[in-house]
Formats: C-alpha cells, structure tokens, sequence
C-alpha cells in the first residue's frame, strides 16, 4: 500500500494578519523588547482574540433576539434565553475593558497626546 502525502499547512500568511499581529509578529527588526514586553505583546494578541470571539458569538446571538421580540407580540412573554446570554457576554465585555484600561495605566504608558484639531 503507498502511502499518501499529507496536507500542507501554510502558517505564514501575513497578508491575512491585522495590524495587532503584523506587530506582534514583526517588531523585533525595529524594537528591542525585554522578555516582560515581549510577553505583553503576546498579551494584547490574545487579549484580542478573545475580544474578536466574544464579538463574533454577540453576533450569533442577535439574531434570537428578533425570535424574543416575536415571541413577545405573539404570546406576551418570552424566556428571553438569548437575551440573558446576549446580556452575559456584553457584561463580560464591559470588565474585560475596564481591566485593560486599568492594566494600561498600571503600565504607566505617559499622557495621551491629542492634535490640536481635537
């Protein structure tokens, strides 16, 4: 029996990278990063996965949010089951940036520096 050749994986695809990973993946030709920075770096990408995953299953729920509404002007009630788990990822959301904010400001980052045509 031959064996058959197994799939390529193709890792490198900077064109499909946003900005947080082109850096992530590329600062190391122009910056000079302690160990701590460098796993800070690492922090803001996968801080924005997540992000993007909470994001994306906001979105698969809102559609189950017209159902409620039906659901409401038919019968007078809903479970509301898509609107509490709607509502938990949003609550999520909102402590997950708060605790960014918090843990930028604890990084001591200096002011933030506005143009005038503020």
């Amino acid at each position: 029996m031959k064996s058959q050749p197994l799939p390529t994986v193709r890792v490198f695809a900077p064109e499909q990278w946003g900005e947080i990973d082109r850096f992530a993946n590329l600062h190391g030709e122009t910056y000079k990063f302690s160990d701590t920075d460098k796993r800070a770096v690492s922090g803001v990408r996968n801080h924005f996965q997540k992000a993007i995953t909470l994001q994306t299953l906001a979105v698969k729920l809102r559609p189950g949010l017209d159902v409620e509404r039906k659901q409401l002007e038919e019968r007078g009630y809903t479970p509301a089951l898509n609107s509490h788990e709607l509502s938990a990822v949003s609550a999520f959301t909102r402590v997950f940036d708060a605790l960014c904010v918090a843990a930028w400001c604890a990084a001591e980052p200096g002011p933030i520096v506005c143009s005038e045509s503020w």
